[in-house]
């Protein structure tokens, strides 16, 4: 262990790494932000976030998607079995370094055919208008799994955009 004020660097007799981590499950596990200025892997794991079943309701057609705990949200779109599809996008625990983008993907599992805005805030700052949809348009839902990735782009003068692209009626 090395550092002052906290564990820093952890190494286990397994030989895992893990940085801000006391107890590392993985070759290198990294608990916190890092930039990559180089990266050749084998294999990326994202962190998932809730279970397929996990009911995801929007209030007011507002859909509050946390990234904090991981940058995969799982969840089945309750809203839309009381006639409320997702109009607003709410991203919150964001990273809010300048020159830097968050991707999140988000796999909904509609149940019922309902309706994907554009309009989102990140971190409750509304983004000018909303989305930017591959295609030009938002996605049309299904009654079954829907894929959709988001990048969170902040610039290096700090203007946030948002870019989402989805593939939709996996069945």
């Amino acid at each position: 262990n090395v550092g002052t004020g906290g564990t820093i660097i952890t190494t286990t007799v397994s030989g895992f790494v893990g940085l801000g981590t006391t107890n590392p499950t993985a070759l290198l596990e990294i608990n916190g932000s890092f930039l990559a200025k180089e990266f050749l892997a084998k294999q990326a794991t994202e962190l998932v976030v809730n279970n397929f079943n996990t009911a995801l309701t929007p209030s007011s057609g507002t859909l509050t998607i946390d990234v904090s705990q991981g940058s995969v949200i799982l969840g089945d779109l309750q809203g839309a079995l009381v006639g409320n599809s997702v109009t607003t996008w709410a991203f919150t625990g964001v990273p809010t370094t300048n020159g830097r983008v968050f991707t999140v993907t988000v796999i909904i599992d509609g149940d019922i055919t309902q309706t994907y805005g554009d309009a989102c805030s990140v971190n409750g700052n509304a983004i000018t208008n909303g989305i930017k949809w591959a295609g030009g348009s938002t996605p049309t839902a299904s009654n079954n799994y829907d894929i959709i990735a988001f990048a969170i782009v902040r610039d290096n003068a700090g203007i946030v955009n948002v870019f989402g692209s989805a593939t939709v009626n996996y069945s």
